[in-house]
């Protein structure tokens, strides 16, 4: 075997260990990403899982909130004028109420 060819020997295997040194380090990085990135899957599904409990509360309280207002409304026709004066400041008060949580709900959707 001539110098020549030697070297082109050593430098091949020289390569081929470099070669494999890279891919197992290229391979380590994608297994460690792999890894985060099924931690930050189940950070965001907790995440999204939080928010959606949080968004049905406030819903379901605006549908006790508007039951209310309904039942409200229903009485207003047959209460008397003392009544309805005291009944009307309780439903204006309900829907100022009301109106701002939709807003809430929406403006938390929108995110």
């Amino acid at each position: 075997m001539s110098k020549k060819t030697a070297s082109k020997a050593k430098a091949s295997v020289l390569s081929g260990s470099k070669r494999k040194e890279y891919i197992d380090k290229l391979t380590t990085q994608l297994r460690k990403w792999d890894g985060e990135l099924d931690e930050l899957q189940k950070t965001s599904d907790k995440k999204i899982s939080d928010i959606k409990l949080n968004l049905n509360q406030k819903i379901q309280k605006l549908r006790e909130r508007r039951d209310e207002f309904k039942n409200k409304l229903n009485k207003l026709e047959d209460v008397s004028d003392e009544a309805y004066h005291s009944l009307k400041a309780d439903i204006d008060k309900l829907w100022k109420n009301i109106k701002d949580s939709f807003e809430v709900v929406r403006k938390e959707l929108k995110k």
